[in-house]
């Protein structure tokens, strides 16, 4: 018995040496009253989710308030949170029973790269039988926000919710505990945000509520911008993907060769379905969506679906189109891209509908129909009106046949009066 204590104790000694561990306990009375207190300090700790460095912790018993003060000079915690210094935990009031060990006015002080917690308010329980822990606290003014995170973590994960405003969204990007590579950098926005995160299924789960105002952004090319840009959306991830939906509504944006003025072209609206990321054999970025959507304004709506998009080609999917307003997609989304063509100066009207069927990285299909359309040229050199007309295309039979009308027109200065065409 003895030699199986003995051994151990030698095991022991040897992993605390080779963790660089050093540990005291020191028990000694408080008062002449009833009492004591216990300071434990440690080196080193090393676990698979975290590293500490010189941990101290102190615990005093008196009557029926026990309280305790724990402190680590460094802690290493998974990302997006990394090296953690300074860190103080302080509990003035501990709660017993049973089953539960509880403090409710607990006070956490901490630094990070470029975040500080000073005396942050803290309340948290563990429940012994299942080893969870719930806590909830006010946000402590990070960023400048306001709000409130609540949660429970145990052996199975964690689940953190939160509802904040009023955060100061250039401050939080730059501290890089938004775990995003953004292409642009964001110089000013405010945001409120509330969702939930949880790791305790197979797939984390995450559900965000965004609102932002005031969005500013800009890259060294100058090729993407915005000013008080104004969005809200949401961001749902589980085991089938991601869905996001989002709506801009104020502000301008500029993303070469377009820019929008939300104010004038009317809100834009996104959304992508169950969007999974996954490698190519050449480490480009690869994705699957189930759908996706774009509308501008009410007039003008694009959709796709079973979509799969490798390196910089869409590889397969189904597109569909509706435009109600030519001449306003036209405006916003033609011109810019035809700029420096003949159809360079050219304004638009009438409305058209059609479908593109893509597989193999190739078009495969194409079916258009459109009517009431109109084209002048601000340099006076073309004039089409009246135009109406249905084009299909396969590429691996032979397709029905196609056919376009046109009212009247004029040509470099000499009518065209009307005509069909019918091709196949």
């Amino acid at each position: 018995m003895m030699n199986a204590v003995r051994g151990r104790g030698l095991r022991s000694l040897a992993l605390a040496l080779a963790v660089g561990a050093l540990l005291t306990v020191v028990a000694q009375p408080v008062s002449a009253n009833a009492g004591f207190q216990v300071e434990l300090d440690i080196g080193a700790m090393v676990h698979e989710r975290f590293d500490a460095q010189r941990l101290h912790a102190h615990l005093a018993w008196v009557g029926r308030e026990p309280r305790f003060d724990l402190q680590a000079d460094r802690l290493t915690l998974p990302e997006p949170l990394g090296l953690v210094e300074n860190v103080r935990l302080r509990c003035p009031r501990v709660e017993m029973t049973a089953r539960r060990i509880a403090c409710t006015d607990a006070r956490l002080s901490a630094r990070g790269m470029d975040w500080a917690l000073e005396s942050a308010a803290l309340d948290f329980d563990w429940d012994r039988e299942t080893g969870a822990v719930n806590f909830a606290a006010p946000w402590p003014g990070l960023f400048r926000g306001r709000g409130r995170v609540s949660g429970r973590a145990g052996v199975a994960g964690l689940r953190l919710e939160f509802d904040l405003s009023r955060l100061d969204l250039a401050m939080l990007l730059r501290s890089g505990l938004v775990p995003v590579d953004l292409p642009v950098a964001v110089e000013a926005g405010i945001a409120a945000v509330s969702g939930h995160v949880d790791t305790r299924a197979r797939v984390p789960g995450l559900q965000l509520d965004l609102s932002v105002t005031g969005l500013g952004f800009s890259d060294p090319s100058g090729l993407r911008a915005a000013e008080e840009l104004a969005l809200s959306g949401t961001l749902v991830h589980g085991a089938g993907g991601y869905d996001v939906q989002a709506r801009f509504t104020d502000g301008a944006v500029f993303f070469e060769p377009w820019f929008l003025d939300f104010a004038e072209v009317g809100p834009v609206a996104l959304s992508v379905s169950s969007l999974q990321f996954a490698p190519t054999a050449e480490d480009q970025p690869a994705w699957h969506a189930a759908a996706a959507e774009a509308a501008l304004g009410e007039h003008t709506r694009v959709r796709g679906t079973r979509l799969s998009h490798s390196g910089a080609r869409l590889e397969e999917g189904d597109i569909e189109w509706q435009v109600q307003r030519l001449d306003l997609a036209g405006s916003w989304l033609a011109e810019p891209l035809l700029a420096g063509t003949v159809l360079g100066r050219t304004a638009f009207e009438g409305e058209t509908t059609g479908s593109l069927r893509v597989s193999g990285g190739a078009p495969r299909g194409m079916e258009a129909e459109w009517q009431g359309i109109g084209l002048w040229d601000g340099l006076g050199r073309f004039v089409l009106e009246g135009a109406r007309g249905r084009a299909v295309w396969s590429d691996g039979r032979a397709a029905p046949e196609s056919r376009l009308s046109i009212a009247s027109g004029e040509v470099l200065g000499l009518p065209v009066g009307p005509f069909e065409m019918r091709v196949q």
